[in-house]
């Protein structure tokens, strides 16, 4: 059985945030990191469902230079 891009994806992009959410608990200094991966991914995300790259006041989560990438996640759980 071959997995889907959106079933490998979307199990990338949910470990990515429960590791982002473990680094900024316990090691607060390294989160740029990992929030720099998954802003990475999240490009390629973009691309594989575009064809594409965003347009850079659509990047996700950062509007005209402020990163609103936490709120949006909340609200992507709500």
């Amino acid at each position: 059985m071959t997995k889907s891009y959106d079933s490998i994806i979307g199990s990338v992009l949910n470990s990515l945030s429960e590791l982002r959410v473990f680094v900024e608990e316990n090691e607060p200094s390294r989160a740029g990191i990992v929030r720099a991966i998954q802003q990475e991914i999240e490009l390629l995300d973009y691309h594989m469902a575009y064809g594409e790259e965003p347009e850079p006041l659509m990047t996700r989560g950062v509007i005209v230079g402020v990163d609103f990438t936490d709120s949006l996640e909340i609200l992507e759980t709500l």
